[in-house]
């Protein structure tokens, strides 16, 4: 339903919604999100009697107001914003962050989760090619008045990937691919193989990336000084594609959530350096980034001078 037949019927949908009616209501509010209407969406929710809502409209405004509420963890050093295009967006965003405060490793990082933004799926034009992906112009302008450092999308399908400060998620990514992407954003670099692409990047002969270090074939490195000193290092798949000959060293034997998000063991040496990352600033690389890249003119000037900001309170 698109043009004047899905205004007409918005319009014959809320003049029954003002004889009242949950189910009324409810297809309402629907309707105004698909068309884009998020004022209305939000207002048909949050102008009813909780005891007129439908089961659904009652547990997607809890949703609501659990990602409004967010998550304040102590001295933040990134703050994510959840972006939702649907209802199912919003359950998904809700279920991650609730998920999250329920993990206590994960709930001492420095990490805060700030609130929800809703956008209309047809101003994301989010496409699936070669990964997921959405308009990161239209986010910089629909953002600019928000509080943020990274922004992660609720995406429709998929895959799942990080874009500098933005992570992007399909509907059927779990909490164990939340975390795992989020990692990305504090630098740790995924331990099964890397595309050639990406190798030749990311593997560079004794360069140490967050979780990774990286040596010629056959030749133990040296421990890292900010990994703990009984550490034993295991080979990792990541460096497999790259041209040159190169081995990438993990810091644990077994199999890590950053190389098998739904199996992979979240041992304390990856929360340790997860942490340690968090707290060097400078290596954060928020969504401004993105913003300043997607845009141009005095949009890209304002989001230059937050990324300004940031680096430069980050550097004090």
């Amino acid at each position: 339903m698109a043009g004047k037949g899905a205004t007409i019927a918005q319009y014959w949908l809320t003049r029954a919604s003002e004889q009242g009616g949950a189910d009324i209501r409810w297809r309402l509010a629907r309707l105004a999100l698909q068309n884009g209407d998020v004022s209305t969406f939000y207002q048909t929710l949050e102008d009813s009697e909780p005891t007129t809502l439908t089961p659904q409209a009652a547990t997607l405004l809890q949703d609501i107001l659990t990602l409004r509420r967010g998550y304040q963890a102590s001295a933040c050093q990134q703050h994510l914003l959840f972006v939702a295009q649907d209802t199912e967006g919003i359950s998904q965003a809700a279920g991650l962050l609730s998920a999250w405060q329920q993990d206590a490793d994960l709930r001492s990082l420095p990490v805060c989760f700030s609130d929800l933004s809703l956008q209309p799926a047809n101003g994301l034009a989010c496409a699936t090619s070669p990964r997921l992906h959405c308009d990161e112009n239209f986010l910089a302008n629909q953002l600019i008045d928000r509080e943020f450092t990274h922004v992660v999308v609720m995406g429709q399908a998929g895959k799942a990937n990080v874009h500098q400060g933005i992570m992007y998620l399909d509907r059927g990514d779990d909490f164990a691919v939340f975390v795992h992407e989020l990692a990305h954003f504090a630098g740790l670099l995924d331990e099964y193989a890397l595309s050639r692409e990406l190798a030749e990047q990311f593997c560079v002969d004794g360069a140490h990336q967050a979780n990774l270090v990286i040596s010629q074939t056959g030749i133990i490195p040296p421990l890292p000084a900010d990994w703990p000193q009984d550490t034993i290092l295991s080979p990792a798949q990541t460096c497999e594609l790259a041209e040159q000959n190169l081995q990438a060293w993990k810091p644990h034997a077994r199999f890590s959530f950053m190389q098998f998000y739904d199996e992979g063991d979240r041992a304390p040496v990856y929360m340790q350096i997860w942490r340690a990352q968090l707290l060097e600033s400078a290596l954060q690389r928020p969504a401004y980034v993105n913003f300043v890249n997607a845009t141009e003119g005095e949009i890209q000037q304002l989001w230059q001078r937050r990324l300004d900001d940031f680096q430069h309170a980050t550097s004090d």
